[in-house]
């Protein structure tokens, strides 16, 4: 799972981030591997994914498409 949360303002992301982004991050999954993110500015990535997933360097991007 990659998921992407642009939020309106840089409080919003922040506040997520450190709030249930923290304890979404802290729920241990049997080789599972968790990261939550801010991402620019608005942005949060949360990333759930096997441990060796080989992506974990290079996760897929945030693109807008009209």
């Amino acid at each position: 799972l990659v998921w992407y949360m642009v939020w309106d303002d840089e409080m919003s992301a922040r506040r997520f981030a450190a709030g249930a982004g923290v304890r979404l991050a802290a729920l241990a999954r049997a080789g599972y591997r968790t990261m939550v993110e801010t991402v620019g500015a608005v942005a949060v990535r949360v990333m759930i994914a096997p441990v060796g997933w080989v992506r974990w360097s290079s996760p897929p991007l945030l693109t807008h498409s009209p």
